[in-house]
């Protein structure tokens, strides 16, 4: 859990994710999951905004190919 806080506070979305699934899978009850429940959407919310800020860049420089690696 102390991982996943860090990686929050560094808004490290990606490894905040990654950690979140071994988290998920493995060792959260789901009372912990409700308590994590408006971070981890604004983790996704951040990561979101990022991703779309990529694709945007992307297209607008015309590198095609990371357009599409940004969106699959």
């Amino acid at each position: 859990m102390q991982n996943w806080h860090d990686a929050v506070a560094r808004h490290d979305n990606d490894g905040s994710i990654e950690i979140l699934r071994l988290l998920d899978s493995i060792f959260l009850t789901p009372a912990e999951a409700e308590k994590m429940q408006e971070t981890v959407r604004q983790v996704f919310k951040e990561r979101l905004n990022t991703l779309g800020a990529q694709f945007s860049t992307s297209v607008k420089e015309q590198r095609w190919a990371e357009a599409v690696r940004v969106v699959t």
